[in-house]
């Protein structure tokens, strides 16, 4: 083991010296001069629409990347407003400056907004064109330097971390607002690791002689600090992203190996909490349990590792959620497969409906920025989607923390388990990474949420613990664009190859200047089009369509990018191009075996194996295992591949570099359980129904018990599941069980002999009568008809029933508990209700002939009414007090009354 002394680095101050001009948050419009103030009367600006695709409310910092012409923004005079006015926190993240000049050219800013669940605001983007005179803005972000022997704090309305000057593994105390004991240990970074090399020893970060703590950015609405340590062997580095108003801190810790073939082991990231802090854990795949311990097994470890985990500290009231990743999460697929998993054999047409249009706008909402900006979609599309969603909140959140168990583990390729291990005076916890990463860089972030209120209920924390993940990750969307483009590159050419770029451009409003540039590198040559390209007063709804013509000089991976810019807004487009060197000498191929393994070594047959090139991300092949549980692939190019096992869910995958005929062994953690139902004198129930389901609550597997009473479902996922055994559609009994392991399950299910006579209030048999057993939740259980003596037999499980018994005129009940065999009598009866109609009945025909009368007697007094009047009309009319056309016109309306009088008569 290394010699633990230590080197720190400590540049703070010249850092904070350094960044402190990006931090700067609000605009003044003035200008100062020699002669005083000056009104800056023309600041330019840019509108943009920042969304919350999501149904929490949220606070976060939302990153727009804007484009600038030349002398449009001068540094440090970018401000942002909501279309209140109001100025709003945001801070400049990173800038980029035309050539020799103080002027932007480009520029990430990150504004702090908040915003109602499915909610949007305006925004707008200020800046001027000569110096002015910028006020700081203030957030609950704070970064304080201290004495030399403290070192650096940093903290929020949720948190306070600190870092010491001399003690070099980053936050050495982390409290939680509102609690004064530190949830870490002073003596480990909070992002730590510990390695075993070949030769038996371990490192850790206590063995870094040479350790550089520094602020890599500093600002109001973010702060990152990094460390970064040395050592013969290996470099690490871990930076720690600290936010306004959030009560995230993103961790990244990254390894670099500085030779090979020494590690063994690698435990990253490895935290150390006190063990007198947190007394429960819940993963995120609802395994929860007491952080307890025994002298004899000071450890657990949980394979597969789960994606988050939260530790729960009952006693005072609050919580930390670790959660992991290795790449993005992409959130599209996660909602596709929340989706896919919903149970719809149960649901009525319009609540499919309802689900199916709710995940869909969900989708096209974790898009829409890609497809606001080809044109797709417009605001108003998207504005229409948030207001549907809004109205099925609770809906789409019901189902959000169904999440499929493949999504809820890290893959096995990354990391094999989650351990937790007990020392003295704390807990480490820490992911066991695979061994076919030791030889590379590895990165793994860790985003660690600090709660300030735990539910109650473990169900509520396990719950809370999904909510909060699934609210961290969903993408808020920005829409500040006056111009939707597309730009169409061949994904790959030869050296020495003409290729074409083409791009369309549609206007959206009217602009006065739009200025195009087209950047590529020195690898390719520029044949045909400009490089730059500049068009004035453009109308809303013109399109342009260009053209460029490159050949590529040098082969490699080289991006071209399109950058529009207006005084309305920007776009860039980028595209990825590779130029590879022509085969100088024949493809090499290879043969690859595949064979897949269950968890106990036996074949997996019928099995798809999915062979995808690495770089590009295809699909190259695939098969499907024999019997013995083995996929052949011939004349494969030599290269490097992902091979991935699937039953219709991705069960395992590992990368492999094929250079001559190999053979995989790809094993899958998939087990059998057994199911034995039997009745109470020790006979087996045959043709039981027995239901699985997984932890969402969606049925995995229906079957039936044979002969024996015995059921085998092979080919279960690790994990939490429900049995239930049913005769009928009765629920007869249900266990919990937890597989890790080849399981049986035994039901002992108790029955009895139950006869029901139906009997008349004489006490008569009542034969053919309708006999219905209902459960205790009032579900139909099964119906009889009686015989000729009025009985019905049957058997029914031990449990609380509703006997109603039904004949034309007479019906009885009678709630029973069975628990042993038994003859029940229902005494069925006229219901009250038949006497009552007997009654009414005679004065209700009698009232409606009343009626009937009296209605016909009206009619016809209006119907001699009128033809009085028409015998009148006729009168006047042939002694000629009528003029002709009234004649005809009166005489019509008294005709066509009367026909409608007669045909309304009963």
């Amino acid at each position: 083991m290394y010699h633990r002394s230590f080197k720190l680095r400590y540049s703070i101050i010249v850092f904070l010296l350094i960044l402190i001009a990006p931090t700067l948050s609000c605009i003044s419009v003035h200008s100062s001069s020699e002669e005083g103030v000056k009104v800056i009367s023309s600041l330019g600006s840019r509108k943009v629409i920042i969304i919350n695709p999501s149904p929490f409310n949220v606070t976060k910092m939302a990153i727009v990347n804007l484009t600038f012409m030349p002398r449009e923004a001068y540094n440090n005079t970018i401000c942002v407003y909501d279309e209140e006015g109001n100025p709003v926190p945001f801070q400049i993240l990173n800038a980029n400056y035309f050539p020799e000049t103080h002027y932007y050219k480009s520029c990430n800013i990150g504004i702090l907004v908040t915003l109602p669940k499915w909610g949007y605001r305006k925004y707008v983007i200020t800046f001027s064109s000569e110096p002015i005179t910028i006020t700081p803005m203030s957030t609950d972000l704070r970064v304080v330097i201290l004495n030399t022997t403290t070192g650096l704090v940093v903290e929020n309305s949720y948190y306070r971390a600190e870092f010491r000057n001399d003690v070099p593994y980053g936050i050495y105390r982390l409290y939680i607002k509102g609690f004064s004991q530190s949830i870490v240990m002073e003596n480990w970074l909070l992002m730590g690791f510990s390695i075993m090399l070949s030769n038996g020893s371990i490192i850790s970060p206590m063995d870094f002689k040479y350790v550089n703590l520094t602020i890599a950015s500093l600002g109001n609405v973010s702060t990152t600090v990094s460390i970064i340590g040395h050592s013969d062997i290996l470099e690490y580095t871990c930076t720690y992203i600290f936010r306004a108003s959030s009560p995230w801190i993103d961790m990244t810790l990254t390894l670099r190996p500085l030779k090979e073939g020494v590690i063994k082991n690698v435990f990253a990231p490895l935290a150390r909490v006190p063990i007198d802090v947190f007394d429960e854990y819940v993963l995120s795949y609802n395994v929860s349990g007491p952080l307890e311990f025994s002298e004899i097994y000071p450890s657990k470890s949980y394979r597969p590792a789960p994606v988050w985990f939260m530790l729960i500290s009952r006693k005072e009231g609050f919580g930390a959620l670790f959660s992991y990743r290795f790449n993005e999460i992409n959130m599209t697929e996660l909602n596709e497969a929340i989706f896919n998993n919903i149970n719809f054999s149960a649901m009525s047409e319009s609540e499919k409906i309802l689900l199916n249009s709710t995940f869909t706008n969900m989708s096209l909402l974790l898009n829409a920025e890609r497809l606001l900006g080809e044109g797709i979609l417009s605001v108003n599309d998207v504005i229409q989607m948030l207001k549907s969603l809004e109205n099925n909140t609770q809906r789409y959140v019901t189902y959000l923390t169904k999440v499929p168990y493949t999504f809820s583990t890290l893959n096995v390729s990354f990391a094999k388990r989650l351990s937790i291990i007990a020392m003295p005076t704390c807990y480490n916890l820490g992911l066991h990474l695979n061994e076919t990463l030791y030889d590379r860089p590895i990165s793994v972030t860790c985003s660690l949420l600090v709660l300030g209120h735990i539910p109650s209920l473990q169900n509520s924390t396990y719950y809370a613990g999904w909510l909060s993940y699934i609210e961290h990750y969903i993408p808020l969307i920005k829409a500040s664009l006056p111009i939707v483009a597309s730009m169409i590159v061949p994904s790959k050419v030869q050296v020495d190859e003409f290729f074409k770029v083409n791009s369309t451009l549609r206007f959206l409003e009217d602009l006065h200047s739009v200025n195009i540039t087209f950047e590529y590198p020195n690898e390719l040559k520029l044949l045909e089009g400009n490089k730059t390209y500049h068009f004035t007063d453009v109308k809303s709804g013109e399109a342009l369509n260009l053209t460029w013509y490159f050949v590529g000089l040098f082969e490699g991976n080289h991006t071209l990018s399109m950058t529009i810019c207006s005084e309305k807004g920007n776009l860039t487009l980028t595209s990825i191009i590779a130029v590879l060197l022509p085969p100088v000498i024949p493809t090499r191929t290879h043969s690859l075996t595949v064979k897949c393994f269950d968890a106990e070594g036996k074949p997996m047959p019928n099995h798809v194996v999915l062979v995808y090139d690495k770089r590009e991300g295809k699909l190259v092949a695939w098969n499907v295992t024999d019997v013995n549980g083995t996929a052949i692939f011939e004349n494969l190019s030599e290269g490097h591949y992902e091979i991935k096992v699937s039953d219709g869910r991705i069960l395992n995958s590992t990368s492999i570099y094929l250079y001559k005929d190999m053979e995989v062994q790809m094993r899958v953690y998939k087990y059998s359980i057994t199911v034995n139902v039997f009745l109470e004198n020790g006979l087996p129930m045959k043709n039981t129904a027995v239901y699985i389901y997984d932890v969402n609550g969606s049925l995995v597997f229906l079957g039936y018990t044979n002969e024996n009473g015995t059921l085998t479902k092979r080919g279960l996922l690790p994990g939490n599941y429900t049995i239930e055994v049913k005769m009928g559609d009765l629920s007869v009994d249900s266990k919990d069980v937890n597989i890790v392991k080849q399981s049986t399950v035994d039901f002992v299910i108790k029955i009895y002999q139950v006869n029901v006579q139906a009997l008349s209030p004489e006490g008569r048999p009542l034969p053919g009568a309708l006999i219905t057993i209902r459960s205790a939740k009032g579900e139909v259980v099964a119906t009889y008809v009686a015989d000729s003596f009025g009985f019905a037999s049957f058997t029914l499980p031990k449990g609380a029933y509703t006997i109603i018994a039904e004949k034309v005129g007479y019906r009885g009940e009678k709630r029973v508990e069975i628990s042993n065999n038994m003859t029940i009598y229902v005494v069925c009866h006229a219901p009250e209700r038949t006497w009552i109609l007997m009654v009414i009945a005679p004065l209700l025909l009698i009232l409606s002939f009343i009626l009937r009368y009296k209605r016909l007697q009206a009619m016809y007094s209006v119907e001699n009414k009128y033809r009085q009047l028409l015998r009148r009309l006729e009168e006047l009319y042939r002694k000629g007090l009528v003029e002709e056309k009234f004649y005809i016109k009166l005489k019509s309306e008294y005709e066509e009354k009367l026909r409608e009088l007669e045909g309304g008569r009963p």
